[in-house]
C-alpha cells in the first residue's frame, strides 16, 4: 500500500464491508475505494468456534502420499543401514507453527527442505521440515559407519562431520522419497536446505502459520522412534486444490491401482433388500392389527418385487424359490449407471 489511511478512512471501510457496498461521500477518494473492492476479494471469512480442519479428501490424498513416501524411503535406507526398517504413517494434523516448534524437544535434528512447483500456474514455494530425535539420527550414522549403536548412550548434538554424513546419505534419500511420492500429483523440485538441532532457529514465517503435520513410527532394527514430516497448509492448498479430483486422476492413471481398488470393492458387503410391496397405515390401525389380519398391498399377483442395494432402487425380480429357498430372478435393471 502507497499511503498510510487514517482512522476515519479505515471506520469508512470497515462499515461499507458491514453493509455489503463501496464507500461512498465527500471524502472518499478512488484510491480507498480500490481498496475496499479488493480487500472484498480477498477477505475469507474465519469462524473461531470452529478452526479449520483437514478435509477428507486431503487426508486421503496425504495418506496415499505419504504411505508412497514411506515405503520408498524404507526401501532405500534399508539396504543402507543393513538391517531391517519399518516405517509406518501414524497421524496427520493441522497445528500452528508456534505449536510445533514449542513441541519439539532441544537439541532435535530438523531437515529443512526447499519444495518448489514451477508447473502450477502460479509457482508454489514452500518451507518443510522433516524432524527426528538425535538419537535416532545417530543411531543411523552409527549404522552407515559400519558399527552397532549402543542402548543408553546420552543425547548430545551430532559434530560437523556427523551432520555431513547424514545429511548426505541418511536425508538425500528421504528428498528422493519424498519428491517420487508427490509425482503421481504434482511435479515437486525438492532440495535439502539445511539441518538445525535448535527448533528455536527454524522460524520461517509467522507464528501463526498452520502447519500440516504427518507422524511416523520407525522401527531400526531394534532401535524404535517416532519423526515427523511438516508442510505448510497453504502449499498443500496450492499443490492440490482440488484433492478429490487429483487423487482420482492419480488412481486412474493407474492400472495396477485400479485392479486393487476394483478387488477391494468386490469383497465388501452391501446390503441387498426386496420388496413384493408397500403401503400406508395410520397408527390407530397398526396398533389394532392381531394375529390372522390380512394387509392389502397395491399389486398385482404375479407383479416383480423391487430390488433396492444399498437404498437404491437398482432391479426388478420374480419372486421364486431354489434350493430349498426363497429366491429372486433378476428381470429388468431399472438404473443403466
Amino acid at each position: 500500500m502507497d499511503e498510510i489511511l487514517s482512522q476515519a478512512e479505515i471506520d469508512r471501510l470497515v462499515l461499507a464491508r458491514q453493509k455489503g457496498k463501496e464507500p461512498a461521500g465527500p471524502e472518499s477518494e478512488p484510491g480507498v475505494e480500490k481498496l475496499a473492492r479488493e480487500g472484498a476479494r480477498r477477505i475469507e471469512r474465519f469462524d473461531f468456534r470452529a478452526p479449520r480442519q483437514l478435509t477428507r479428501d486431503q487426508i486421503r490424498l496425504l495418506r496415499k502420499v505419504y504411505e508412497d513416501f514411506a515405503r520408498k524411503w524404507r526401501n532405500v535406507i534399508s539396504v543402507r543401514l543393513r538391517f531391517d526398517v519399518s516405517l509406518n504413517l501414524t497421524g496427520l494434523q493441522l497445528i500452528s507453527q508456534y505449536e510445533y516448534m514449542r513441541s519439539l524437544p532441544n537439541p532435535t535434528i530438523v531437515s529443512t527442505l526447499q519444495l518448489s512447483a514451477a508447473s502450477l500456474p502460479e509457482k508454489v514455494v514452500a518451507t518443510c521440515f522433516c524432524q527426528m530425535s538425535v538419537e535416532l539420527a545417530l543411531v543411523a550414522y552409527i549404522r552407515l559407519c559400519g558399527g552397532r549403536p549402543q542402548e543408553g548412550r546420552e543425547a548430545r548434538e551430532p559434530t560437523e562431520l556427523e551432520r555431513r554424513v547424514l545429511q548426505r546419505q541418511f536425508f538425500t534419500p528421504m528428498v528422493e522419497a519424498l519428491r517420487e511420492a508427490w509425482r503421481g500429483i504434482v511435479p515437486l523440485d525438492v532440495r535439502p536446505a539445511g539441518l538445525e538441532t535448535n527448533p528455536f532457529f527454524l522460524s520461517t514465517g509467522s507464528d501463526q502459520e498452520l502447519l500440516v503435520v504427518a507422524t511416523f513410527e520407525g522401527l531400526f532394527g531394534d532401535y524404535r522412534d517416532g519423526f515427523s514430516l511438516a508442510l505448510p497448509y497453504a502449499a498443500l492448498v496450492a499443490l492440490a486444490p482440488d484433492a478429490t479430483r487429483e487423487l482420482n486422476r492419480n488412481q486412474g492413471g493407474n492400472p495396477a491401482e485400479r485392479v486393487r481398488l476394483r478387488a477391494h470393492l468386490g469383497r465388501t458387503p452391501i446390503r441387498v433388500e426386496a420388496f413384493l410391496g408397500r403401503t400406508h397405515l395410520t397408527v390407530g390401525e397398526m396398533m389394532a392389527l392381531s394375529p390372522g389380519d390380512l394387509l392389502l398391498l397395491p399389486v398385482a399377483v404375479g407383479d416383480p418385487a423391487e430390488v433396492v442395494v444399498g437404498g437404491q432402487p437398482l432391479f426388478r425380480a420374480k419372486p421364486g424359490s431354489a434350493g430349498g429357498k426363497l429366491a429372486l430372478l433378476i428381470t429388468e435393471i431399472t438404473r443403466k449407471d
